[in-house]
């Protein structure tokens, strides 16, 4: 496991978070509130908080994104809003239990190839009945996951995947062999080349060669 994470202003919504959980269970969150400053930073520490606290009494990703979303929508006014990557890892097997609002890319890189795993949804506090689709997959060892926030969400191609995606998973590809640490400094190397000053976060979690 390794992350990193930039906020423009000093202090922003961008973050990332992992923590242990009973039974060999491995939980981790990838978010952004879309606003930078303090006010991104507010909304981005309660979804922190209420990702820990709700996966202590949940097992399903699903339910913990469900709980964090009523947390967000009924301790705000309204104006907070937030996207949030939440994954439960089973550390035994590699099974990867996912659920995310709103949009960040999820890639899966093995050795001969890369899939796009992210699926979009409404933001964290649009709406209290929101829905939030779970999907599970399994790592191999030697096989990686990167989870980035997503904040060139207008720039899509033709399978409605961020241009983006393709030349990070592209320019990973050539580098699997590598540790998390390693590869994060690769996606930061990346991200940093890009013009805009965004609050961004990446989180790379990769299965241990047998």
């Amino acid at each position: 496991m390794a992350g990193w994470t930039t906020e423009a202003e000093g202090v922003g919504g961008a973050f990332h978070d992992w923590f242990c959980l009973p039974n060999g269970l491995l939980a981790v969150a990838v978010g952004n509130a879309g606003r930078q400053g303090v006010a991104g930073a507010l909304t981005a520490s309660t979804v922190k908080a209420a990702v820990r606290a709700h996966a202590r009494y949940h097992r399903q990703a699903e339910r913990v994104v469900q709980q964090t979303n009523l947390t967000l929508w009924t301790g705000s006014a309204g104006d907070q809003q937030a996207d949030l990557f939440c994954g439960l890892i089973e550390t035994a097997t590699g099974r990867v239990c996912c659920a995310s609002a709103g949009q960040s890319s999820v890639l899966w890189l093995r050795s001969d190839g890369w899939q796009s795993l992210g699926q979009h949804s409404v933001a964290l506090g649009e709406s209290p009945e929101a829905d939030f689709d779970q999907f599970a997959h399994e790592l191999q060892p030697g096989e990686v996951l990167v989870i980035v926030t997503n904040n060139d969400s207008d720039s899509l191609h033709g399978e409605n995947r961020p241009l983006a995606e393709t030349s990070l998973a592209e320019a990973l590809q050539g580098h699997l062999d590598r540790s998390a640490e390693e590869l994060v400094v690769v996606v930061r190397g990346i991200l940093d080349a890009d013009a805009d000053r965004l609050d961004r976060t990446v989180l790379v979690v990769k299965r241990a060669m047998a």
